[in-house]
């Protein structure tokens, strides 16, 4: 779920000891993916697909396959305002869009028929 308040970015902590630990490979794609998300699936693109997409939130939670009770707790933290964008907010957070990697927002457009 997305953050609501500023918390302490550990990622540079975890590459670091990546590097420290010799695990320059997984470095690299971790510190690859954490741009991506960074530069690329941004709360402005996903607010862009939200405006656009024509599918309900129930369909949409159906398509990114989130789980019922990430649902319910975006639906009971935000109600119907913004649904959508709090659910694609919960989707790149999600194991399923770490699958896609730099595919993720590509993925994303596909499953909301933008």
């Amino acid at each position: 779920m997305k953050a609501t308040s500023k918390n302490d970015d550990k990622v540079h902590h975890i590459l670091d000891m990546l590097d420290h630990h010799s695990l320059h490979d997984l470095h690299n794609k971790c510190s690859a993916f954490v741009q991506f998300q960074k530069e690329v699936m941004t709360d402005t693109a996903l607010s862009e697909i939200s405006s656009t997409t024509s599918k309900s939130a129930n369909d949409l939670a159906v398509d990114l396959n989130l789980d019922k009770k990430a649902v319910d707790r975006c639906r009971k933290e935000y109600g119907q305002d913004n649904l959508v964008l709090h659910l694609l907010y919960e989707w790149r957070e999600s194991d399923e869009a770490i699958k896609y990697g730099d595919r993720a927002l590509d993925r994303l457009r596909s499953l909301c028929g933008v």
